[in-house]
């Protein structure tokens, strides 16, 4: 079996690619290589060496006046961004790469929605592709 293990791109606040150890991904990569499956890991968030602004969700937004507009040395949400390709152009990567079945690390709760993002995007490419997600989110 052909299998797809991607961690999502991360849209935050203060997420940083230094912020990221993949460690579950990895974990799971490692212990798949010892089977007679084939892994390929795709490490999305560091793909990128800096975050994308991106528009703040319409849950957040009416709290853009007090976060945006913060400011001094302890100022962390003062920039919306993604790190890491849109969900669109991940998915895109993931089916190209012809898998057999694609599993999704969620490694914090706070970014469920970038995990369930990227799976409808894949769906929406390729339906009956399985999807796995997991990890301590």
């Amino acid at each position: 079996m052909r299998i797809c293990l991607a961690i999502p791109s991360i849209q935050d606040f203060y997420f940083s690619r230094d912020r990221i150890s993949s460690l579950g991904a990895l974990t799971v990569s490692r212990l798949l290589d010892d089977t007679p499956h084939t892994c390929i890991l795709f490490d999305f968030p560091k793909m990128s060496k800096k975050g994308a602004y991106v528009e703040l969700p319409d849950e957040l937004a009416y709290l853009e006046p007090f976060l945006l507009a913060e400011t001094g040395p302890l100022s962390f949400f003062t920039r919306y961004q993604r790190l890491g390709p849109s969900h669109r152009e991940c998915a895109r990567t993931l089916v190209a790469a012809d898998p057999d079945m694609v599993m999704l690390s969620c490694f914090a709760y706070g970014y469920a929605d970038n995990a369930i993002e990227l799976a409808r995007e894949v769906k929406a490419i390729a339906p009956d592709l399985p999807i796995a997600v997991g990890g301590a989110g």
